[in-house]
């Protein structure tokens, strides 16, 4: 059973001319310190991230984008600006992994080559009537890598700046709740069509009874197993075991999206222990909040520890950024940065493009750390890896990752 997903459309009215002049016949560069020279079409990819952004923070994302405000600044103003300061950061990590030796290896090499060929492939039309080249994206991504490397440096295990263990378990106890919870559907699982007065009674009346025997004190696991046996098919219930402890335990950020905003809600403000009984448009819910305990918990925070160091010390990082570029010389690009400007984008491809990639799990990138969503190089060799074993919570199906570092045995699903 699926809960229904609300998919934001990336709003383009007003945004669909053409790029002509923003290809190769502009400025070949943007700004440069140095040796180091970002080119037109790696801002321009830069661009592109930050009208993403943009997106999720104006007023309505479904009109006109660069005709709205973000934080009392016009969109297109917005953008180019963070755009420029991505570069700048590009340029300040880039001299700041050389004045510490630091250098690719080639195995970290081939991954970026890897994942660069990846992206392109998906991506080619799309950047390519936008200015970026596959040079241009490879540039992106070693750049990426080269900052998870420094970041890690500077506060992973045995960095000039190591976060401890203490700080991290206190924010994985702050902001992750465990719990235990079925689900009665207001919709038909054969058809998905929705249920009719009668049907909706029925609904409720089961999953009040689960919740009036949870009141009672009744094991959540001996509930769980009875709403199991009514609604998991013979299949399911032959593939579906509870030999390990807390096999039902959902540990989730508070934050997360990949679970309904209502259950988080009444979640975190239950007391532990406590059954509760809520419903949104899709379900009636019978939940009980655990303790971050057990060996669900206990992986989740393992897989979860990246995450949250990125957390607690991007704001940190972003601004030793900004230190680095403080003492460097910059040598900016006008001509360019007034030829590629946000209203020059062509985002139309994306109304056909239906693939998305997803930021690599326990990845920091430039445009990551400033909250954008674009993909990004692996972590893995840069100090830490994040194997992110969770699935997809109130979706019905285990194994689908998430890259919050949550974690589900998709008890109720």
């Amino acid at each position: 059973m699926k809960i229904a997903k609300k998919l934001l459309a990336l709003a383009l009215a007003g945004t669909m001319v053409a790029f002509a002049g923003c290809g190769s016949t502009g400025p070949s560069w943007v700004a440069r310190s140095g040796e180091d020279t970002v080119t037109a079409g790696t801002y321009q990819y830069f661009l592109i991230n930050s009208y993403s952004t943009a997106v999720n923070l104006v007023a309505d994302p479904y009109s006109d984008v660069l005709e709205q405000e973000i934080e009392g600044v016009p969109a297109s103003n917005w953008i180019a600006d963070e755009s420029l300061m991505a570069v700048q950061r590009m340029l300040a990590v880039k001299n700041q992994y050389a004045e510490r030796g630091m250098t690719l290896t080639d195995e970290e090499q081939d991954q970026i080559d890897s994942y660069t060929e990846n992206q392109w492939t998906v991506y080619r039309d799309f950047l390519g009537d936008n200015g970026v080249s596959e040079d241009d994206l490879r540039a992106y991504y070693a750049n990426n890598y080269m900052t998870n490397s420094l970041f890690f440096q500077m506060y992973g295990a045995g960095g000039e700046q190591e976060v401890g263990e203490e700080e991290i378990r206190s924010y994985f106890d702050e902001n992750y709740i465990n719990s235990n919870y079925l689900v009665c559907p207001k919709f038909d699982p054969e058809t998905y069509n929705n249920l009719d007065e009668a049907g909706l009674a029925a609904a409720r009346a089961e999953a009040e009874g689960y919740y009036n025997r949870a009141l009672a004190g009744e094991n959540f696991d001996d509930i769980l197993a009875d709403w199991e046996q009514a609604n998991y098919t013979e299949e399911e219930l032959a593939s579906h075991t509870h030999d390990e402890e807390g096999a039902h335990d959902m540990v989730v950020p508070k934050t997360t999206t990949y679970v309904p905003e209502v259950f988080l809600q009444q979640v975190s403000e239950a007391e532990v222990g406590v059954p509760i009984f809520f419903e949104d448009d899709f379900y009636y819910y019978v939940a009980v909040r655990k303790d971050l305990t057990g060996p669900v918990a206990d992986s989740t925070y393992e897989s979860a520890r990246t995450s949250i160091l990125l957390a607690l010390r991007s704001e940190d990082f972003i601004a030793l950024c900004d230190q680095w570029i403080s003492q460097m010389e910059i040598e900016l690009n006008q001509e360019a940065l007034d030829t590629y400007t946000p209203d020059r984008l062509n985002l139309e491809a994306l109304l056909g493009n239906s693939s998305s990639s997803e930021e690599t799990a326990g990845s920091l990138s430039l445009s990551a750390v400033e909250g954008e969503s674009e993909s990004s190089a692996s972590a893995s060799d840069a100090g830490e890896e994040s194997s992110e074993s969770s699935s997809e919570a109130t979706d019905g199906e285990s194994g689908s990752g998430t890259s919050d570092g949550s974690s589900s045995d998709n008890a109720g699903e």
